[in-house]
């Protein structure tokens, strides 16, 4: 394995980490314990209604820095969704970044904005993180089923709970190697090969190793399984190098120390045999010309790209007939039964390059 330059920088990441986890728990102590009446009575309504919900619980976590007008779009479309009687908890984290109009603005929409679907943290950072970390250091555990991951220049569509719940009730994340689900479609560094005419599984869903960057939702003991893996690695002073022959981008990025998380999720999933659940549905059915996208990425400059990206990422691709989705899953007897993954290849290239 490589080992990390600069081992007393790990260190204090590592420290970092636990750290965090500790802080988080007691945050969240504090939001349950440190509270007026008028709350107590709010909490208790929140208990009867968790208890009375058969929807599973959601902890969306959102990363920002100083991208102002990217976190209100972002929060603004999370808070137009349906959640039905869910209870959906919000955590906005906020990087250190020198103070600036566009940082003072983000503390402001993260303070202010309202959120009625649950419960709100605000987390802001006394030290940078980075865009690695800022996921790395997320909580570790809650009492939530899925923990879903929004960098700030993302957007979802209205119905994306409602489709994920949709997938969890049928069965589609209930895999032991099924970590979660990824909320942007189809492929982006490996291209996984469609059946649209199998009769053991569906055309529309199927299982990836490549990491969602974009809208992953995971089951909150599987997050868990990943971080302590990623200490671990920490601890060590190691890298998430993997073998050249599958490693398509993920070597690269590493080598030119590009601060993705990425990488650690691609190792990982190799090493434990894990998959996410993606979709597809413009491969297999001629109802839809153009992919439907539960959510997107604007691509705006930042830890991934330098300068803005039009590629997928036209809001009017957010806007599509929800019940005809539906209706072509139930048509098919296999429709929420995943395409297995059919391995890995020797001397896999990369869809960009």
């Amino acid at each position: 394995m490589a080992k990390v330059a600069g081992s007393g920088v790990r260190k204090e990441e590592v420290m970092r980490l636990r750290s965090m986890r500790i802080l988080l728990a007691l945050l969240g102590l504090l939001a349950t314990c440190a509270v007026s009446p008028n709350q107590i009575v709010q909490s208790r309504v929140v208990g009867e209604r968790d208890q009375a919900c058969k929807l599973v619980s959601l902890q969306i976590a959102v990363l920002t820095m100083n991208r102002d007008a990217s976190l209100l779009r972002l929060l603004t479309s999370l808070s137009q969704a349906s959640y039905g009687c869910a209870m959906v908890d919000l955590l906005i984290a906020v990087d250190k970044a020198q103070l600036s109009k566009e940082h003072t603005k983000v503390l402001s929409i993260a303070t202010e904005f309202r959120w009625q679907f649950g419960r709100k943290l605000v987390l802001r950072r006394v030290k940078q993180a980075g865009l690695s970390l800022g996921w790395f250091e997320l909580p570790y555990s809650t009492n939530h089923d899925y923990l879903a991951i929004f960098e700030d220049d993302m957007q979802v569509n209205p119905n994306f709970y409602t489709f994920f719940t949709n997938l969890h009730a049928e069965g589609a994340l209930s895999g032991r190697n099924i970590t979660g689900m990824c909320l942007h479609p189809d492929d982006w560094e490996l291209h996984v090969a469609k059946k649209c005419n199998s009769h053991t599984h569906s055309p529309y869903l199927y299982e990836s190793p490549e990491p969602c960057n974009w809208g992953p939702i995971w089951k909150t003991t599987e997050w868990s399984k990943y971080v302590d893996w990623v200490i671990a690695l920490k601890d060590n002073g190691e890298l998430p190098y993997i073998r050249e022959d599958i490693a398509l981008n993920w070597n690269l990025y590493l080598h030119e120390g590009l601060d993705v998380q990425s990488s650690w999720v691609w190792k990982y999933n190799w090493l434990y045999n894990k998959v996410q659940i993606r979709y597809t549905f413009k491969h297999c059915n001629s109802k839809f010309t153009d992919e439907i996208f539960f959510a997107i990425n604007h691509k705006e400059p930042g830890a991934h790209f330098k300068r803005k990206r039009d590629i997928n990422n036209d809001p009017k691709l957010l806007v599509f007939n929800y019940d005809l989705v539906l209706t072509q899953i139930a048509k098919n007897s296999h429709g929420f039964k995943p395409a297995p993954f059919p391995g890995y290849k020797r001397n896999m290239k990369s869809m960009h390059g």
